[in-house]
């Protein structure tokens, strides 16, 4: 949530998750804060081209290529959202697909 402080002409940026909050202050509400460093920019990548991205999209954007990765992720990405199968039902298949590429590469070693 971005929340406008009028008084200083400041933005300050608010993430609430359970009983935490983080608060960033700053002029620039896409800036880190100064003295910010990004620890694992591996999990990072621009998108500011893009007007929107759906799961192929990152797939492509982190070079996802195995088919059950591809579809235990989309399975946890949308458990329970497509009301069809309940969230357990998802995530539990999603393990199902784990398990079923650990027997892949176990196959593959032999």
């Amino acid at each position: 949530m971005i929340v406008a402080d009028m008084s200083t002409d400041e933005l300050r940026r608010t993430l609430r998750v359970g009983d935490s909050t983080l608060t960033l202050t700053g002029s620039d509400p896409d800036a880190p804060p100064s003295g910010f460093t990004r620890q694992h920019a591996h999990y990072f990548k621009d998108v500011s081209k893009l007007h929107e991205i759906d799961l192929y999209r990152v797939f492509d954007l982190w070079g996802v290529t195995h088919p059950c990765a591809q579809h235990a992720i989309k399975k946890l990405m949308a458990a329970g959202q497509r009301g069809v199968k309940d969230m357990e039902r998802d995530v539990r298949e999603a393990g199902d697909t784990v398990s079923r590429w650990l027997q892949m590469i176990a196959e593959d070693e032999r």
